[in-house]
């Protein structure tokens, strides 16, 4: 019954709301979810979600199809609070008989820190790959499987002097690449000295396209 729905969920710390699904109207919502949206239990209590909901009302009631017909129960949506701050909001949805009617049952975490913070990484991978692949150098992207590193990426710069194409080089030992004859075995103290010092500078020889050439070496450990 919606008694023992409103008891059950009452004293629950997560924000919890009772949606009747066809028009979207907030049917209960517990002491958590009055709190976090900044209305009063009173106020939500007949609330229609796209109040709150910041996406499309179409969007929005088609994702609340889809949780009840058990095609999906989990959402990122950005919740408009009463104060007009919006907030990402990771939802889960099922629905829920009460008192014999069909109701959307949503339990509603905040995860807009976890967003930003997933936001700003995604930003700095983009910086990267773009310092990446404009450098004047060639830089390979590697991983280190003891004594040899496997390539993972390299840049235009690799391909020009080396001759290699991008996808025809990932996941080859790079000492297989670049290496002069009778030199890979150097190639492999190189990335064990990596290992233990995590950066190194030194002067190699590698073999491109136009012979033999000698290089500043700078390689910088990072951490899966």
């Amino acid at each position: 019954s919606a008694r023992r729905f409103r008891e059950m969920v009452e004293e629950q710390r997560a924000p919890m709301l009772l949606i009747e699904p066809d028009a979207g109207a907030s049917v209960e919502a517990n002491a958590a979810a009055a709190s976090f949206y900044g209305y009063t239990q009173a106020e939500l209590t007949g609330l229609r979600i796209q109040a709150i909901n910041q996406l499309d009302a179409d969007e929005i009631a088609e994702r609340r199809q889809e949780a009840m017909a058990h095609q999906d129960n989990r959402f990122v949506f950005p919740h408009r609070l009463s104060d007009g701050t919006v907030r990402a909001v990771e939802t889960y949805a099922s629905p829920i008989e009460v008192d014999g009617d069909e109701l959307l049952f949503s339990i509603i975490h905040d995860v807009t820190e976890r967003k930003q913070r997933e936001e700003e990484l995604q930003r700095e991978r983009d910086r990267f790959a773009t310092l990446f692949e404009n450098l004047p150098s060639p830089v390979v992207h590697g991983r280190a499987e003891g004594e040899i590193a496997r390539v993972q990426a390299v840049n235009q710069a690799f391909e020009e002097l080396f001759g290699y194409d991008a996808d025809a080089v990932e996941g080859e030992p790079l000492r297989t690449l670049i290496a002069p004859e009778g030199k890979k075995n150097d190639m492999g103290r190189i990335t064990r000295r990596a290992l233990e010092e995590r950066e190194l500078q030194t002067e190699v020889q590698r073999q491109t396209v136009d012979g033999l050439r000698t290089f500043q070496l700078h390689v910088a450990m990072q951490n899966a």
